[in-house]
């Protein structure tokens, strides 16, 4: 495929969660004006953030017009990341979707663009990937990267977080006529603490082949702050994984392309690392105490 003007080619809709990001979000912004890619439209979904998020996003609307994209922004009361991301699914159109977070962008001008040309080369890819770096969120340098994957059984990888798979909001790309098949009434489980990435690229895994472009293309700003990679203490800790666990037993449940006996399953597999994961976490917090007495100075 090559690409040519606007008119010639499938619509990519961007898709960004945003909650006070009013700092962050305008280098994704950036990324986006830049992209090579002519067909373009993003939609920011604010989740009732006390910032400057709105002005920031008004003030780039004229910005995306004159390049031929289209900005839009919605406010909600706040409700969350996953009510943000179904309220979000529901607006969805074009031929292919992205979900990157308002504190990331891409750092490559082509990464768009490459992403549709894979599609556009193999009509049987439901979900194309791209490599990432993590960046630090005060020196803004690598300390970094995530370019490869292994590929012979992506869809236990996601669900049990094997062998290398990594989450990467933004950096997985989804061909949208697959949306409404795979994800009923486009709704994902409501879970607080994590796992929105996982039930939106899970069901692609399971019904479809995938790509992974081998480069980087995307920065993920690490902040001290962020969800995922906070500091946290051992019952913080298990609260976030009883998270993940409790989305990948909901999420296996709403895949109807599942059999009764293989999501059994995959439901015990989960069941099983939960088990060990709260095991071990025990075993650390009762160690710990002889750990200081004996060993800590």
């Amino acid at each position: 495929m090559t690409i040519s003007t606007k008119d010639h080619c499938p619509l990519v809709y961007i898709l960004t969660p945003s909650y006070n990001c009013g700092q962050y979000i305008y280098r994704l912004l950036n990324s986006v004006l830049t992209q090579t890619y002519p067909n373009i439209e993003m939609t920011v979904i604010d989740d009732g953030s006390t910032d400057n998020t709105k002005d920031i996003i008004i003030s780039y609307q004229f910005k995306f017009a004159a390049r031929g994209y289209k900005l839009n922004y919605v406010y909600q009361n706040n409700q969350g990341l996953s009510s943000t991301i179904n309220n979000g699914l529901k607006l969805v159109h074009g031929d292919f979707l992205i979900w990157p977070d308002a504190d990331d962008w891409y750092c490559r001008d082509d990464a768009i663009e490459k992403m549709v040309v894979t599609f556009e080369n193999n009509i049987n890819l439901g979900i194309v990937r791209i490599g990432k770096q993590y960046v630090d969120e005060h020196t803004f340098c690598s300390i970094g990267t995530v370019v490869f994957m292994k590929r012979n059984n992506i869809f236990h990888d996601c669900l049990l977080s094997k062998n290398g798979y990594f989450f990467a909001a933004g950096g997985d790309m989804l061909r949208v006529s697959l949306l409404d098949e795979f994800i009923p009434k486009r709704e994902i489980y409501y879970e607080k603490t994590a796992g929105q990435n996982l039930q939106l690229t899970l069901p692609y895994f399971y019904n479809t082949e995938f790509a992974m472009i081998e480069e980087v293309m995307q920065s993920v700003l690490v902040r001290s702050v962020s969800m995922s990679r906070e500091k946290k203490k051992l019952l913080e800790v298990w609260k976030v994984e009883k998270g993940y666990y409790n989305t990948r037993i909901n999420t296996l449940k709403r895949i109807p392309q599942i059999s009764t006996f293989k999501r059994f399953a995959y439901e015990m597999l989960v069941h099983w690392k939960f088990f060990k994961l709260s095991m071990w976490l025990l075993l650390v917090k009762l160690l710990y105490p002889v750990y200081k007495v004996f060993f800590k100075k």
